[in-house]
C-alpha cells in the first residue's frame, strides 16, 4: 500500500503516539520534580503529556523541530533510492522514536 506524504506524516504520528513510552516520562518528571506552569497538579498527568506530544509532533511537521515541556519533535524529509520519505522524532530526555515512513511522491 502505497501512502501519500500527510498519510505518511501521520502514520508516523500514530505510531509515536502508540509506542512512546508516556508513563516513564512522566515517573521520570516526577522524580526529579519537573513541573509544568499550567499542569493542575504541577506535574502534567499522562494525558498531559499525550496532548502535548500530539500537539507538538503535528506543528513541527514540515517545519523541521519544535520543543516545549522537555519534549522536542523533529521533521526530516528526503530522498533514496526507494523514493521519498519522512521521519518525525519525539524526544523527552533519552526516551525517542525515529523510524521514517516512505511515502509515494506526488505528480
Amino acid at each position: 500500500m502505497s501512502l501519500n506524504k500527510k498519510e505518511a506524516v501521520q502514520s508516523q504520528i500514530d505510531g509515536i503516539m502508540d509506542t512512546f513510552d508516556f508513563r516513564r516520562v512522566r515517573k521520570m518528571m516526577l522524580a526529579v520534580g519537573w513541573t509544568w506552569a499550567n499542569s493542575e497538579n504541577g506535574t502534567p498527568e499522562e494525558w498531559e503529556l499525550r496532548s502535548k506530544a500530539r500537539s507538538l509532533l503535528n506543528e513541527c511537521a514540515g517545519a523541521g523541530m519544535i520543543g516545549c515541556g522537555g519534549f522536542m519533535a523533529h521533521y526530516t524529509e528526503g530522498k533514496d533510492s526507494d523514493g521519498p520519505w519522512v521521519r518525525l522524532t519525539l524526544q523527552w530526555g533519552e526516551s525517542s522514536l525515529d523510524d521514517g515512513v516512505g511515502y509515494e511522491a506526488e505528480a
